[in-house]
């Protein structure tokens, strides 16, 4: 969509609402709200997170004028569209998933150990030798027993029936295939309730028919891989000092095949693919990657940077030569079938690479997303779920946990009345979170200043209501009365 299709679309928007504001006039002659809106979708594109108040400084508009622009954004088909085409295109999809229809997520971390020592997880320590270690979770504490999980389905029901859509997903600060029973029991009841699951592993423990029906069990599985190369592989996951289990290269593929086939033979319809991490080591691995999971037989293969590394500027610029390459020889119909997929962060330009000071509020997450533990602590930010090290790991969980199931402690009492954890670092914040942590703000400070949410030129959902705050904005502006 080119710059005179927006303009149209926003005057097909204008002239529905100015009949809706004004039916005795048959609309409004002016078109000050369609040029207005214009010049807001551009300031919006480059900068989404923006709250009306600082928009509207920042364009000399007062809050009559950007409500009725909002609106005019709000009515105006096919702009979403065009908002998702900008280097934020991930940012629109959060609202459109998460604010704009209600939606909830759950992530599962599963398992209390793992067979890998990946460079880039932030549980793996590499000392000045090269050796690595694993940083677990502690022991002592009681795992997340079935009955809780189940207590916790069935609250989870009760979302579904208003109206919430949900996602599960299993994954872990280390490695959910080490613990197939809590894995097959959340899947299975998941499944019964009619929710989707994803399931994040590194595939090292796909070897046995039984653990590969366990994962076909959900309808997602990503596979942590960043390298086409054995001997990469080697050093990316386990490093040339630390000892590792009797697990090559050759076993991961097929590992691997057998999981495709079983998918095949049983007509389970599970989306398998890859979990690609680009760092300036394996920038030459985009393109082998993209052909081995196609020669495999996957679905997908989704790349992103590395979150917790550094790289320098020329390293950056020869990632996106290759990234560019890539994406444009993934248009070739010898790629039909494999989805490829480049995560927005990518480009430095990306919202993620800012400067972002301060701290957040976390728990303001929990209506959105959260992380169940093991051990049933139920933290909003990845970083609290993760294992940290500590001496006294409970106290450490405990720390950065709104709540913990059990006996005296359901989910949804949890998420009515979370405890108060400690505020947390913008730079703690995955990507995903910082986008769902800006959104919140952006809404929040609108409400304040006077922008309902049924005016957010984000929220689609909205376009044919009509709040007494826009009415009387029009009053305002148009100098009449309706």
């Amino acid at each position: 969509m080119d710059k005179l299709d927006v303009k149209k679309a926003l005057m097909d928007a204008w002239q529905t609402l100015g009949v809706e504001l004004a039916p005795k006039r048959r609309g409004h002659s002016s078109l000050q709200p369609v040029v207005d809106a214009e010049r807001v979708f551009h300031a919006l594109a480059d900068t989404p997170w923006m709250p009306a108040q600082e928009l509207a400084r920042e364009l000399g508009f007062g809050r009559d004028r950007l409500l009725l622009a909002y609106k005019c954004m709000q009515g105006a088909k096919g702009l979403s569209g065009r908002f998702k085409e900008s280097i934020h295109s991930d940012y629109y999809n959060v609202i459109r998933h998460y604010f704009n229809t209600p939606f909830y997520t759950l992530v599962f971390f599963v398992g209390t150990t793992c067979p890998s020592r990946c460079v880039f997880c932030p549980n793996v320590t590499v000392h000045s030798d090269g050796h690595r270690t694993l940083t677990g979770y502690g022991r002592g504490m009681p795992l997340m027993d079935e009955s809780t999980i189940d207590t916790m389905f069935r609250e989870l029901e009760r979302l579904k029936i208003d109206g919430t859509g949900l996602l599960v997903k299993i994954s872990g600060g280390l490695e959910p295939m080490t613990d197939v029973e809590t894995l097959t029991h959340i899947a299975r009841r998941a499944k019964d309730l009619g929710v989707p699951v994803k399931l994040f592993t590194n595939g090292i423990l796909l070897n046995t028919d039984k653990r590969r029906r366990a994962a076909l069990m959900v309808g997602d599985i990503r596979v942590s891989l960043s390298t086409s190369v054995a001997d990469q592989y080697e050093t990316i996951n386990f490093g040339r000092r630390t000892p590792r289990p009797r697990m090559r290269f050759d076993h991961l593929k097929e590992n691997l095949r057998n999981l495709v086939q079983m998918r095949d033979r049983s007509g389970s319809g599970t989306k398998i693919g890859f979990n690609s991490i680009i760092m300036p080591d394996n920038t030459e691995q985009v393109i082998p990657l993209m052909e081995m999971a196609r020669d495999l037989g996957l679905d997908y293969i989704d790349f992103k940077p590395d979150y917790f590394g550094t790289v320098s500027e020329a390293e950056q610029a020869t990632i996106m030569t290759t990234v560019k390459r890539a994406m444009a020889l993934s248009k070739d119909a010898r790629w039909k079938g494999l989805y490829v997929h480049f995560a927005g962060s990518m480009w430095r330009e990306h919202l993620y690479w800012r400067s972002w000071s301060g701290v957040c509020d976390a728990v303001k997450q929990v209506g959105y997303k959260i992380f169940v533990t093991p051990f049933g602590h139920l933290c909003p930010i990845h970083y609290g779920a993760f294992p940290h090290g500590h001496t006294h790991p409970e106290e450490e969980l405990t720390r950065w946990s709104v709540g913990r199931l059990g006996a005296d402690a359901h989910f949804m009492d949890v998420l009515a009345h979370p405890h108060p954890i400690p505020d947390v670092p913008w730079s703690h914040l995955n990507p995903f979170e910082l986008m769902l942590s800006l959104e919140i703000e952006r809404e929040s400070r609108d409400r304040t200043w006077g922008i309902p949410v049924t005016c957010s030129p984000y929220h689609t959902r909205y376009r044919h209501e009509m709040p007494s705050e826009l009415v009387d904005a029009w009053r305002r502006q148009s100098g009449h009365a309706l």
